[in-house]
């Protein structure tokens, strides 16, 4: 009997692969986000967008080791387990809330405030809230197998976990067309300047991305056959990525007629 979930193969390297690909990318990032840390400074005061960042980026690095040490952990027994079950999947609960607060002020600062996008974009948190909590914490009941620990629907419940996912694809793909429909109808009379285009290819980049790894992940936890072996810390990685700061490239929270990052008219 392998001694850890080591004993999983398949499981266990795309889990070393996230962690790998998560790691680089935060070290590589580290200069802009320091950039953007003395901008805040300079401000005297933190940005809403510029904490929520902060929450995602690093709550989502609290999630992927909490995963990781309950994963290959040796020395869990029924009780501490049972302690420690939640930790993993309520981190990253409270990281998809984070990056669905910077999707929410990215599309209403391209929007210019509008208030019908507000409500709409409110109303849908409000809707997709309980989804994601229900989608983390219902009926988890800790699992533990040669000393590790992970936390599993309890057998014959109600499947809870695609509603996580299905709720962040939903809302990620709504925004994103309200922003492309803002971009796009405000350079309907004229040539798209060269900022917009980048703000549309590199927001369209990350919504597809965080979407399509919410979708695979929403089959996997239906139990298909192969992909539920890439587990819920794909998407935790995987929106840690675009969230990464870089100075040089507008990113999915981009500045558009002085709506910026670091700008207190989002605030």
């Amino acid at each position: 009997m392998a001694p850890t979930n080591i004993g999983d193969p398949l499981t266990s390297n795309l889990r070393v692969a996230t962690f790998s690909i998560a790691a680089f990318d935060f070290l590589q990032t580290i200069p802009g986000e320091i950039k953007l840390y003395r901008k805040q400074i300079a401000q005297g005061r933190m940005s809403i967008v510029c904490f929520l960042f902060i929450v995602v980026r690093y709550v989502s690095i609290v999630s992927l080791v909490l995963n990781g040490i309950g994963f290959y952990a040796t020395s869990f027994d029924m009780e501490s387990c049972r302690k420690f079950r939640l930790a993993a999947p309520v981190t990253k609960m409270f990281a998809g809330i984070a990056s669905q607060g910077l999707i929410f002020m990215r599309t209403w600062a391209i929007s210019r405030k509008s208030r019908p996008v507000l409500i709409t974009l409110s109303t849908l948190c409000i809707i997709t809230l309980p989804m994601l909590v229900m989608g983390n914490v219902y009926m988890r009941e800790p699992a533990v197998t040669n000393g590790s620990c992970i936390a599993k629907q309890r057998t014959g419940t109600f499947n809870s976990a695609p509603m996580y996912y299905g709720a962040m694809s939903g809302f990620d793909i709504i925004a994103c067309g309200i922003a492309t429909y803002y971009l796009i109808d405000r350079n309907s009379n004229g040539a798209m300047s060269r900022f917009t285009k980048k703000v549309m290819h590199h927001g369209m980049i990350y919504a597809f991305g965080t979407t399509l790894v919410n979708i695979i992940v929403l089959l996997g936890t239906s139990h298909v056959k192969y992909v539920e072996k890439l587990g819920a810390f794909l998407s935790v990685a995987v929106r840690l990525i675009p969230c990464s700061p870089n100075p040089q490239v507008p990113g999915p929270f981009p500045s558009l007629g002085g709506l910026s990052l670091t700008s207190s008219s989002i605030t």
